[in-house]
């Protein structure tokens, strides 16, 4: 691995410029609108039709979707006004588009991609992993909240950047709106606060960043506690799931953990032997998370041309191991950049800025994933390790491909950038092959 300093750019025109693949993936989620049917298994749209014929959001224990913060249904009221599913799904297609922007604004600034190879792998990733496109396309708040998650690590840069009034507002309505359209959020609520913490600690000292901090987190918490209030009002308690009521469906899933083995397990060639399954690898949370980032382990969505024969997502199971060997090695890297950050009063200039970065980004992740694994395990049900709940932290997870990457040697980078290739066009591949199996259904109907 070679230091930073010795790393060699590509030469110009090496790679397509990162605005192409910005407009391939604005135009691969246009083009499945028509074709990918708008629900899910998770049934979104009926807390929408509930509040168009209730005049109200509905109370946790009244639908299996009502535990969530209703900013997303509120956003999508005015369209179920005037249709149904399909025109509310124009509301995810265009969230997912901004979402792909930002991700685009996120990879080109952030100064921990300094090579041309390693941000174009960044985006790659965003704009054509299946899971991450499909669930951001469907009538569901995960589409709102990938957003939501790659606008708050803007804000935090732009933060470190200057520690303004305006911009801890900025920063602190958008985590807001995080917990408006999520739970996953209030791990995300730790992790800023950390970063404004010591941000402000490393300006004006520690009792300035104890009364900062303590602001932010009273304007974000009064913003966004709507549904934690209401919680506690109504059941008597702030953190309400669909699983606390012990529904069937869920009392089926549970057994997941089975000891430290559960944690340990990364047996992945059970996933490829049994592609598309969730029994191989119901006692493994790696191998849930790893699967289920890269195709459904069980039929959650309309498309299902690939699941049979599972060719497929046999061939994105074997694709995908290098995108996730280098996304661990990038968070090991953010880790390791971040370990100065305790003598942060005496970094400066772009020293600081890129080891601040890092620790934004590893805070992001860290808190997304404890939400997932602590829900997980507090149910104890397979279905609360998918990858999809990851995805609010998309933008740092790409960042992170990249940092994996990026810091390889040049002969080795080459290597995995070929690797990288075939996940990515093994991702077209299922787009391609879903799209014509939906077509033609459209034109025989």
């Amino acid at each position: 691995m070679l230091p930073p300093s010795t790393v060699l750019p590509a030469p110009a025109g090496a790679f397509p410029p990162l605005r192409h693949v910005l407009w391939g993936g604005l135009l691969l989620r246009l083009a499945i609108y028509p074709l990918l049917p708008p629900t899910n298994v998770d049934d979104h749209f009926s807390v929408i039709t509930f509040i168009r014929d209730h005049g109200r959001v509905p109370f946790a224990d009244e639908l299996s979707q009502a535990y969530h913060p209703p900013l997303y249904y509120v956003l999508a009221l005015p369209l179920a006004w005037i249709d149904g599913p399909k025109l509310v799904q124009a509301l995810s297609i265009a969230l997912s588009c901004a979402n792909l922007v930002l991700l685009f604004l996120l990879i080109r600034e952030t100064p921990l991609l300094r090579s041309e190879r390693a941000r174009l792998h960044a985006l790659l990733a965003a704009a054509v992993l299946p899971v991450f496109v499909v669930h951001s396309a469907l009538v569901s708040n995960d589409s709102l909240s990938y957003l939501i998650g790659t606008a708050c690590i803007l804000l935090a840069f732009r933060y470190l950047e200057e520690s303004t009034g305006p911009r801890l507002i900025a920063l602190a309505i958008a985590l807001a709106a995080g917990l408006l359209t999520k739970g996953t959020f209030l791990g995300w609520a730790i992790a800023l606060a950390c970063i404004v913490g010591l941000e402000q600690w490393r300006r004006h000292g520690g009792r300035r960043a104890a009364v900062v901090v303590l602001v932010f987190v009273a304007l974000s918490g009064t913003l966004g506690s709507y549904k934690f209030i209401e919680n506690t009002m109504r059941l008597g308690r702030p953190l309400v799931h669909n699983m606390s009521f012990e529904p069937e469906w869920a009392v089926r899933q549970e057994g997941t953990w089975q000891g430290v083995s559960t944690l340990l397990d990364i047996n992945v060639w059970r996933l490829i032997e049994k592609p598309a399954r969730f029994r191989p690898v119901q006692h493994s949370i790696p191998l849930l998370l790893y699967g289920s980032t890269w195709y459904p382990l069980k039929v959650t969505f309309g498309w299902q041309a690939t699941r049979f024969p599972p060719t497929i997502p046999r061939i994105l199971y074997v694709a995908g191991v290098v995108p996730a060997l280098l996304v661990i090695g990038g968070v090991l890297l953010l880790a390791w950049f971040s370990r100065t950050l305790v003598h942060a009063p005496r970094l400066t200039g772009d020293d600081y800025f890129r080891r601040v970065h890092a620790l934004t980004l590893l805070l992001v992740i860290g808190g997304t994933f404890g939400v997932v694994i602590s829900a997980g395990l507090r149910f104890d049900a397979w279905s609360s390790f998918s990858g999809r709940l990851l995805f609010p932290s998309m933008g740092a997870l790409c960042v992170s491909l990249g940092v994996g990457l990026g810091r390889l040697p040049d002969a080795a980078a080459r290597g995995m950038g070929w690797a990288l290739w075939f996940a990515w066009g093994a991702s077209l591949v299922y787009f391609a092959v879903e799209c014509r199996a939906a077509l033609e259904k459209l034109l025989a109907s």
